[in-house]
């Protein structure tokens, strides 16, 4: 025999919820990929033989480097924080 435990109904309402706004974020996300790959594969051709012309334009500020940490933030010992407990996951 085995024992199964139902969850009540207000368990259930909270995981519906949760699970349909992560649905609609992967859909959402995989919208705006296969967008964005359009835009790519029309874009970088024209790129790259030269039909749009990027000498021209003037970046304010370059984009780059602002979502990339520094070399230096990841050999920091001080970007570790002992204070934090941290949990290894063995699989087997």
């Amino acid at each position: 025999n085995y024992e199964f435990i139902i969850p009540t109904d207000d368990v259930l309402n909270e995981y519906n919820f949760l699970y349909k706004n992560i649905i609609s974020s992967i859909s959402n996300l995989v919208k705006q990929n296969q967008h964005l790959k359009e835009a790519r594969d029309i874009l970088l051709p024209r790129l790259m033989t030269g039909m749009i012309d990027v000498d021209s334009l003037a970046l304010a500020d370059p984009v780059v480097n602002k979502a990339r940490p520094t070399e230096s933030a990841y050999n920091s010992e001080a970007s570790i924080n002992p204070s934090v407990p941290t949990q290894s996951i063995t699989a087997m």
